[in-house]
């Protein structure tokens, strides 16, 4: 849907709504890369200490009656270089309030900075303190929960099911919720991946790329990844971004193919799945993980 001059309040703001979804998603992704590269840190630590001391070195005692740009410098490259080690240390980005609260914080101790060292005098440095408070406790009060339950949605439940459509292990985390929001009975759940396999196996006759199915509606979003013999499906809450569902199950799926993958071997044979069933606390843990 794209925008256009004849679209209702209620279609701008749906596709509003899906555009900031998509940035954040990207955010979120990109926030990821970065936090877990160990050498990216390693690299721009590097970078930063080695150039920042130079231009020290060079700036105070070659040049010292010239006017003094190292701290400019270290404080500005510091925005980005403190970022940087705040998303490895918390891997990407948690909260988007810990991120304002992150800048806030930095930002006004550079303004602290700018204020003295342009006349060894305080003149302003309280304005933007100030300001910027009051916009940092209305994001808590008003934005943050909503936002931040945006960013990490919640996984009600997924199973883990063969190209037979046999389920090796099912778990789930609010089976009460879960069961209201699909809207059929307990028995029958075990069938979607039934249905999702013959959708799987339908695109795949059709030459359609890609093996992953995305169902949502207002109450749910029914997620799935392959990986070779098997299917996970996850039922996520509405909200959670798909991009980041995926990472989390694709994790997950690899996982337990690469520790069972005897026992499956086996279930794939005989369709014996007693060695899976203490397998389900691990899974468990690993739905409730950051990704």
């Amino acid at each position: 849907m794209e925008l256009n001059l004849y679209m209702t309040n209620k279609e701008m703001e749906f596709l509003l709504e899906e555009r900031i979804r998509v940035i954040s998603d990207e955010i979120q992704i990109y926030s990821k890369i970065i936090g877990n590269s160990k050498n990216l840190l390693l690299i721009h630590s590097i970078a930063y200490i080695l150039i920042n001391s130079v231009l020290f070195v060079v700036n105070f005692f070659f040049y010292p009656e010239e006017y003094q740009f190292w701290p400019w410098v270290i404080l500005g490259w510091g925005i980005f270089y403190y970022f940087h080690l705040y998303l490895y240390l918390m891997n990407g980005i948690k909260s988007f309030f810990n991120v304002h609260l992150y800048f806030y914080i930095y930002m006004n101790i550079f303004f602290v900075f700018i204020d003295f060292y342009s006349d060894l005098v305080l003149n302003w440095f309280l304005y933007p303190i100030l300001g910027w408070f009051v916009l940092l406790v209305v994001h808590k009060l008003f934005f943050s929960e909503k936002i931040d339950k945006e960013l990490k949605g919640v996984v009600y439940a997924l199973l883990i099911a063969d190209n037979s459509s046999r389920t090796l292990v099912e778990v789930v985390q609010k089976k009460e919720i879960l069961l209201k929001k699909v809207d059929i009975p307990e028995e029958r759940i075990e069938l979607i991946p039934m249905f999702v396999n013959a959708l799987i196996s339908f695109s795949e006759n059709l030459q359609l790329e890609g093996a992953k199915i995305n169902v949502a509606d207002p109450n749910l979003k029914i997620l799935t990844i392959q990986y070779r013999d098997l299917t996970l499906t996850g039922f996520v809450s509405p909200h959670m971004s798909p991009t980041l569902a995926y990472m989390k199950f694709n994790k997950i799926l690899r996982n337990f193919y690469q520790e069972k993958e005897k026992e499956i071997q086996a279930f794939l044979s005989t369709g014996n799945d007693k060695g899976f069933s203490s397998y389900k606390e691990t899974i468990r843990k690993q739905m409730y993980q950051e990704i």
